[in-house]
């Protein structure tokens, strides 16, 4: 629905304004009409804001003149329609006012009287798509400008390329990229200005576009100004033999994945580092466990290496978490599947946990059902899950709490529950708890404190290669927690015999320590930088026969070795001056090298530290810390090789 148009009706004479109306209302029933008969009700009008469609005019008034009266509104309301009706105006003065923009002149004449509405009619629709006109192009023109904004701060720029011409036009629309001026390049000074590794892949993209007549986009870099940047061009051929398109400044995306990238790098470095580093104190202690076994005083010497292997076995696993992490986070990570019962996983992590609840004052039990429950899982990373939420259960619930792990057959899966009377956890921390270092303020009354907060993270990555989901609940603080893990069924593929399903236990701890003699004597150079782990390493293989030599760094080890030419080298990689691993090339580079067993000990354990100390010369690659036993076979070439 459409507004009634407004007249402004400005006379004085009251029978000529009567006249007007009238005819006006013949034509234009729904016009409504402001009759200003004198001077007053006009400013008033005026200075009010009244708004008219059209103003029709007396030439002669009273008090001023029509053309004083056209001047006043187009000084405050520029292009509203001036219609001059009058009957004492002249052919001159007729021409003067439409020379200054009066929108008509009609005489007042009876016969001119029924002209009015018409004119009217004619003026208010002139005026109307003037003003459409206008809003088009107010709407292009802020269209022009906005899309001018939005190519700038995406630095972006819109071109075409003439394939006939081999001419490239950059509009000029980023100052970034093309300084803001219109810019014409031909084909060759396009490739000179691109990095030339880039160059034939663009062209190669760029001529299947124009001869598929399909979309174009490309990824390359170009010199702009004596910088390199990086720019994403786009385009379409438009069937006139060119190429229309956008290019984009992706220079900033490019250097922060760049920067994404060495972050990751730099975050596999640290953790590599970090292993590293804590790995090397294990060593010594490790071979501090055997020599004390040769002491006198056999109670102390049992409780110093009780304390010894059991500080050395919790470093371990915190390293073993920590690994366990990247693997899986990078994709390195294998499960060894086959079908497992949950309850003889769950069995194992209870009788495991035993002596600690026990020591702990905490009260430890298990409820499974007579039957199998069977997964296609793992089970020595299974069991891995179950310790660690039972270890995480008895470090937050306080002394003569109670642990309750539960296996249920189901028939939507295999479910463990592990139920504490513990600590609790907030609501706002049930999800976060799975994080990787996360915390939970457990308050004064947990049982212990302490720790990386990898355990769960470790358990849910865990579970969920698995196929399976683990939820944390809690009532509140000081209510207990609930641990859930549900795993899919093992589907057989043939009948299950007489004797019950295969089921994959975890692998038993390895063997004590035991010495066992060589059946020759070997010359063993040991080098590394760390007195304790060279010097108790050597006394260690001593007792067991062998002939030793002990370097403590890398060019003293290669001296040494060129003197004596020993059987076997025991290496550290990172010793100052000379590190193991060209050593090891050294050694293999001499004439008597070739017959010598090469033996890394090391903290840095990463498939890509394996592969280099290989392709150094290395025979066997171990990481700290070493057990002893083990050692000892590995400085054996002939049962190792």
């Amino acid at each position: 629905m459409t507004r009634p148009l407004m007249l402004l009706l400005v006379d004085d004479n009251p029978d000529d304004r009567m006249l007007v109306v009238r005819e006006v209302r013949k034509v234009l029933p729904d016009a409504h009409v402001d009759e200003a008969a004198d001077e007053a009700t006009l400013v008033e009008w005026i200075e009010a804001g009244r708004e008219w469609d059209v103003a029709v005019t007396d030439y002669q008034l009273r008090w001023s003149t029509g053309m004083d009266v056209f001047h006043r509104l187009q000084a405050t309301r520029p292009g509203l329609p001036v219609i001059m009706f009058t009957a004492s105006g002249s052919e001159e003065l007729a021409v003067d006012a439409l020379k200054q923009g009066v929108d008509d002149y009609i005489t007042k004449t009876p016969k001119h009287y029924g002209r009015v509405p018409y004119a009217v009619q004619a003026a208010a629709e002139r005026r109307r798509r003037q003003q459409v006109a206008a809003a088009a192009e107010s709407a292009r023109e802020q269209s022009d400008t906005l899309l001018k904004l939005a190519l700038e701060a995406a630095a972006m720029e819109t071109w075409e390329y003439d394939i006939a011409a081999r001419q490239l036009t950059l509009h000029g629309r980023s100052p970034r990229l093309s300084g803001g001026v219109r810019r014409e390049l031909s084909a060759d000074a396009l490739l000179q200005a691109m990095a030339p590794a880039d160059i034939e892949a663009v062209r190669a993209q760029f001529r299947a576009s124009a001869d598929s007549n399909q979309r174009f986009e490309r990824e390359f870099r170009m010199h702009i100004r004596n910088d390199l940047r990086w720019l994403r061009a786009a385009g379409l051929p438009d069937g006139r033999g060119r190429v229309v398109g956008v290019v984009e400044d992706i220079t900033a995306r490019k250097r922060a994945e760049e920067s994404l990238h060495e972050a990751d790098r730099r975050k596999d470095q640290f953790i590599a580092t970090l292993a590293h580093e804590l790995r090397n104190p294990l060593a010594p202690i490790r071979y501090a466990v055997r020599l004390l076994e040769t002491g006198t005083d056999a109670a102390q010497i049992e409780h110093a290496r009780t304390v010894i292997e059991r500080q050395a076995a919790m470093m371990a696993g915190l390293l073993d978490q920590l690994l366990d992490l990247r693997r899986i986070a990078h994709g390195h990570f294998a499960l060894a599947r086959a079908a497992v019962d949950l309850r003889a996983v769950a069995r194992n992590a209870f009788e495991d946990a035993g002596a600690l609840a026990h020591a702990s004052s905490h009260r430890l039990s298990l409820s499974m059902p007579d039957g199998p429950v069977l997964v296609d899982g793992d089970a020595m990373r299974l069991k891995q899950v179950l310790d660690n939420l039972v270890q995480n259960a008895l470090k937050f619930t306080p002394a003569g709490g109670a642990i309750e792990i539960a296996v249920e057959d189901r028939a939507d899966g295999a479910l463990v529950r592990i139920t504490d009377t513990g600590v609790g956890i907030a609501p706002e921390m049930l999800d976060k708890v799975f994080e990787p270092l996360v915390q939970v303020n457990a308050g004064p009354s947990a049982a212990t404190r302490g720790g990386l907060g990898l355990g769960l993270a470790v358990a849910r990555q865990l579970v969920e290669l698995h196929g399976g989901r683990i939820a944390a609940s809690s009532p509140g603080l000081g209510r207990g927690t609930t641990f859930a893990i549900q795993l899919p069924r093992f589907e057989a593929q043939t009948d299950v015999d007489a004797n019950g399903p295969t089921v994959v236990p975890p692998p038993a701890p390895a063997p004590a320590d035991t010495h066992t003699q060589p059946t020759s004597a070997l010359r063993v150079l040991i080098a590394d930088d760390q007195p304790d782990a060279a010097e108790s390493l050597g006394m260690v293989l001593e007792l067991e026969g062998h002939e030793v030599r002990i370097a403590f760094d890398g060019a003293q080890a290669c001296e040494i070795a060129q003197q004596w030419q020993p059987d076997v080298m025991v290496l550290d990689i990172g010793m100052p001056q000379m590190g193991g691993d060209e050593v090891a090339r050294w050694v293999r580079a001499q004439p008597w090298g070739n017959g010598v067993w090469l033996v890394a000990v090391t903290g840095w354990g990463r498939d890509e530290d394996r592969l280099q100390l290989q392709n150094a010369g290395f025979d066997l690659h171990l990481v700290k810390p070493v057990e002893v036993s083990r050692l000892l076979v590995a400085v054996r070439p002939q049962t190792t090789g």
